[in-house]
Formats: structure tokens, C-alpha cells, sequence
């Protein structure tokens, strides 16, 4: 079905009456959506016009997270607080500085309204200080002109304490006649700055309905004097807009936007245009972006080290009422907001600061109350489950006591087992090395007698074949060479050391320990015993008749008792000294 032009439009600006009333559209998008209206013939559904919709209804979440992320650029400007004095300490030193070099009254009066001038959103003392001194250097020059602008700042100083009645009298005294127009101009916007402080001051009684007119009409005079196009002009439009109660609240918005994109961020008219923005949409009832602006303006505060201010303590109200943060945030920015009220001593500030600081603490005390009334109802319940924990432990530790009683006897019995068990398993292994060592003990036996016996075979016939051809002679020569025979001698003692230090791997070094540390044998460098590291061996085989081991090693007797002779000498034990080593290298031990 077609929707006429007419109609549709009709519909989409009820739809936009219906999401502003639902506060879901600021004015930035009510242009967008009317011009959306216009063109709506293009349109051949309503597909189009239900994404539109529903992107104006997110809206709302874009910004809650832009405020997630200027709170934390607030937490780190708070953090870097001492840096950014530091900075505005440099800038007045410097100022202070360049004094040296100014001689003429003249000049020495605009560089005293210009500290003035720095100092009076920083530090108040100082910036009367210069005030007077500003006042007494005009008066001794007779400068009646630095006299009543040296006033109208000694006004706006006692403004910004509270003393409305003191500064209204001497407003009285240099009403503008013949002064220049920038002379007016501030003549009249310290009227409305004076008026507009009273009425706050007030807060709706009797008397706030006066001033309110009051400082609208200084208002309108100080914007006709305002020097045009530049950002303070576009400020003051928002604020005419804004009190006079206009119908437009879109065109307040855009000249409060316009003055604040024309300021650096950490400019002093940066933070009260932001602030202005975050009453405007406080009046419209737009929380999240009455908390945005009220974060931007107390960061520019910050950054521009403005003790004078208001949008902190505003933060830390506003997370009070509405919760964006825990309350340990806001009594931080209430404290960081009176510590810089009592700073500046601001009267005005401290009133507002009190107030709002009662009832964030005493929100934050029960709070504190709640959380402590919640811990002890954890910890009674914690207790009840100690005591049957506890209850259940004694009997638990009741039947572990039985359980203990039978695992230790078990216990016990396996630790017997178990030490059975590897005595067995040493055993065995020991047992398996033996017969490994033995069997090849079994190996060289066998070789040598197979060598034995071939070598017998070989000399039998040989002796034969001799004795056939009649070559006695050469068969008897043969035999009674000793070359062959000391060949096999050696290759049997190298294969008797290889088999008997395998046999007994330790056996040199058991044998060491029963002789003196001069008479210790080792072996030599090609791996084979000593002479008489044979005859030790063949002792401990049990071998000990002399001529048995002259045979076996083909030695002389003589050799062998000399060789026996030496090793007793030799022996820490003498005596038994031959039966100590029998013992030597026992493959099991009682």
C-alpha cells in the first residue's frame, strides 16, 4: 500500500515529537529528521525510515560511552594536578619576570591587571594583591581610567567571594559615562556576573526574581558592547538565550558549541561554556549528555589550573543522585572540590560544597554501613559453616584415626616387602652379573683349549711329515725354539688378566687398601697386570702353591716366592695378609 507524501510526513514528525518527549533526539538530529520528512516521496517503504529511528534511539549508548572514556582522561588530568599548577606558575613567573623591564606607569598598570587578570580564577590573595597594587599605582599617577578598571576587578574578585554588597557599591561609584566602550562593555558583563551570583545565592527566594531581570539586562547591554564573531560573543548569546528562558532551546545549544569550538580545551571560557552546556541539557532532562559536559568542563578546569570552579563537585552530586560511579569517586571529587575552594577561599564555593558534601558523605557512610552490615552477616554465616566443618571434622578425624592405624600397619608391612623385595632384586642382579661374568670366564676357557688342542693337531703333524722326509733335525730344532712359546705365554697371561679383571672389576683397588699407600700396584698403560698383580690374582683363584704358579705363568719358583715375599712385607695386615686376599671382590656378602 502507498503512503502519500503528505501523510508521511505528517508521521515522521509526530515520530520526532514523540522520541524528544521520550528524550531519545537532541536538536543536533531534528534538522537531519526534518529534511528526512521533506524527501520522504523517494521512499518506496518504511524500511528506511525505521533505521533512521532506531539509529536516533542508540544514540543515547554512543555517549555513555564517550562519558566512560572522559572519566577516565578526568581520573589521569587529576593525577597530573601538580603538573599543570607547575605550568601556571611558569606562565605568572614569567609575566612576573618581564616586569624587570618596565618603567612607565602605563605599563606597569596593564602588566598588574594582567597578573590580576591570571590570578583571579587561581589564586585570590594574589590576585588582590595586584589589585591594590594596580589601585594605589593609579591614584598616585592620577590614572582615573586604570582606577575604575583596577575597581571593576577588585568587584569581580569580592564576587567570586560572596561579597555581593561590598562589590555592588563601589559598581555604583564607576557607573560608565564617557568611558571607552571595552571599559563598559566590562563595566556591565561584572553587573550581570554580580547579579547572576546573587541569584544563585539566593536560591529561589524573594529576591532571585529581581536579580534574574537584573542580570538579564546587563546581560543584553554587555553583548551589544561585546566585540562580535569571537568566542566570548557566541558565550554570552548562549547565556542570554539560556536565562531569558528562550522557546529555541537548539538555537542556546548552537551558540554555546559555536563558542566551544572556538576555545582551546584548556582555556578558562572552555570550562564555563561546557558547564553552561551541561545546565542546558540538566534543564532538558538529558543526563548523559549533561554528564558529558560536565566532564569536559571539569577537565578544562583542571588542565587550565582553575581553582574557582564548579563542575567537579557538580560530577561528584550528579554519580550521588544518579550512581554512574561509586560513591568512593565522588567523595574523591567533592574533597579534591572543597581542598580547592578553601585554596581560593571562596566563600560562595564552600556553601555549595558543604551542602553537597553532607550528603554524599552521609550517602557513602551507609553505604559503608550497608556493605559492613552485609560483611557481618557473611561472617556469621561463615562461622555457622566453621562450626560444622568443624563438628564434621572431629568426626572425620575420629575414623581417619582407625584409617591411619591399619594404613601404618600396611604401611609397615609394605616397607618390609618392599626392602625384601629390592634385597631380591640387588641379589639377582648380582647374581645375573656373576653368570654373565662366569660364562665368559667359560668362553675363554673353552678358546684357550681349543686353541690348545688345535695347536697340539698342527705340531703332531708336523712331526710326522718331519719324521716321513727324515727331517729330524729340523723338527727338533723347531721344537726347541722358545719364540713360539713365549708368543703363547703372552697371548694366554693377556687373555688370563682380560677374563680376571672382568671377573673382578674392583680388584686392584680392594687390593690397595690391604698395603702400604708406597707399595700400591696399577695396571699398566695397555690395560694388563704386573707380574705380580698375576700372582695376587692366582691367589685369590686359590692357587697357592708356589710351583703351581710359576707353571701357570711360566715364572721360576723362585720368582714367585720373591714376588709373595715382597706383597707380605708390603701388607698393613702381615699375618693374613694371603687369607685378606681370598676375600677381596666376594660377589655376595653375609
Amino acid at each position: 500500500m502507498s503512503v502519500s507524501r503528505t501523510n508521511l510526513t505528517a508521521l515522521n514528525i509526530k515520530i520526532l515529537r514523540i522520541l524528544k518527549k521520550k528524550r531519545l533526539v537532541d536538536a543536533r538530529f531534528s534538522m537531519f529528521f526534518i529534511i528526512f520528512a521533506a524527501e520522504s516521496k523517494n521512499i518506496g517503504n518504511m524500511r528506511h525510515l525505521i533505521i533512521i529511528i532506531i539509529t536516533l534511539m542508540i544514540q543515547p549508548i554512543y555517549v555513555k560511552g564517550d562519558n566512560n572514556q572522559l572519566y577516565k582522561q578526568l581520573d589521569a588530568a587529576l593525577a597530573q594536578r601538580a603538573h599543570y599548577v607547575e605550568l601556571k606558575e611558569k606562565s605568572l613567573n614569567e609575566i612576573k619576570q618581564g616586569a624587570k623591564y618596565v618603567t612607565s606607569n602605563e605599563d606597569k598598570l596593564k602588566l598588574y591587571e594582567q597578573l590580576a587578570n591570571e590570578y583571579k580564577a587561581y589564586e585570590y590573595d594574589s590576585a588582590m594583591t595586584y589589585v591594590n597594587k594596580g589601585l594605589i599605582l593609579a591614584q598616585k599617577s592620577n590614572n582615573i581610567f586604570f582606577n575604575k578598571r583596577f575597581q571593576l576587578s577588585q568587584t569581580r574578585l569580592l564576587i567570586t567571594r560572596g561579597f555581593y554588597a561590598e562589590a555592588k557599591e563601589i559598581l555604583q561609584k564607576i557607573e560608565p559615562k564617557e568611558e571607552p566602550r571595552d571599559y563598559q562593555f566590562l563595566y556591565y558583563y561584572t553587573m550581570y556576573g554580580l547579579y547572576n551570583n546573587w541569584s544563585t545565592y539566593c536560591e529561589n527566594n524573594e529576591f532571585s526574581k529581581n536579580y534574574d531581570l537584573k542580570k538579564v539586562e546587563y546581560l543584553k547591554k554587555a553583548i551589544e558592547l561585546s566585540p562580535k564573531k569571537d568566542a566570548f560573543y557566541y558565550y554570552l548569546m548562549g547565556e542570554l538565550y539560556y536565562f531569558s528562558n528562550h522557546p529555541n532551546n537548539n538555537k542556546t545549544i548552537q551558540y554555546y558549541k559555536k563558542a566551544l569550538s572556538m576555545e582551546k580545551a584548556n582555556s578558562r571560557l572552555h570550562a564555563m561554556t561546557a558547564f553552561a552546556l551541561s545546565e542546558v541539557y540538566q534543564k532538558a532532562n538529558n543526563l548523559e549528555l549533561m554528564e558529558h559536559y560536565l566532564l569536559v568542563a571539569a577537565i578544562s578546569d583542571i588542565t587550565s589550573a582553575t581553582k574557582e570552579n564548579v563542575a567537579l563537585q557538580d560530577i561528584a552530586l550528579f554519580i550521588y543522585k544518579h550512581k554512574t560511579r561509586s560513591l568512593n569517586k565522588a567523595q574523591e571529587y567533592i574533597n579534591l572540590s572543597l581542598e580547592d575552594a578553601y585554596a581560593y577561599k571562596s566563600r560562595l564555593r564552600r556553601i555549595e560544597i558543604s551542602s553537597k558534601l553532607q550528603l554524599i558523605t552521609n550517602a557513602y557512610t551507609d553505604d559503608i554501613k550497608t556493605t559492613n552490615r552485609l560483611l557481618n552477616i557473611a561472617l556469621l554465616v561463615i562461622i555457622l559453616l566453621l562450626l560444622g566443618v568443624g563438628i564434621s571434622s572431629l568426626f572425620i578425624r575420629k575414623k581417619n584415626r582407625l584409617l591411619k592405624q591399619k594404613k601404618d600397619e600396611i604401611s609397615a608391612t609394605s616397607d618390609k616387602m618392599e626392602k625384601l623385595n629390592g634385597q631380591l632384586h640387588l641379589i639377582n642382579d648380582e647374581l645375573k652379573d656373576t653368570n654373565q661374568k662366569r660364562e665368559r670366564l667359560v668362553k675363554v676357557y673353552i678358546d684357550l683349549c681349543y686353541k690348545n688342542i688345535e695347536r697340539n693337531s698342527k705340531l703332531r703333524t708336523l712331526a710326522v711329515r718331519k719324521i716321513k722326509a727324515n727331517q729330524s733335525k729340523e723338527l727338533l730344532s723347531l721344537l726347541s725354539s722358545s719364540s713360539s712359546t713365549e708368543k703363547e705365554n703372552k697371548e694366554f697371561l693377556t687373555e688370563f688378566d682380560k677374563a680376571f679383571l672382568s671377573l673382578y672389576p674392583t680388584f686392584v683397588s680392594e687390593l690397595n687398601k690391604q698395603l702400604t699407600e708406597s707399595a700400591h700396584i696399577q695396571l699398566k698403560e695397555n690395560g694388563e697386570m704386573p707380574p705380580i698383580l698375576r700372582v695376587c690374582a692366582l691367589l685369590r683363584l686359590g692357587i697357592t702353591e708356589s710351583s703351581k704358579i710359576a707353571g701357570i705363568l711360566s715364572y721360576s719358583p723362585q720368582t714367585v716366592y720373591n714376588y709373595r715375599s715382597m706383597l707380605k712385607n708390603n701388607a698393613i695386615d702381615k699375618e693374613h695378609f694371603e687369607e685378606n686376599v681370598l676375600k677381596l671382590c666376594m660377589v655376595i656378602t653375609d
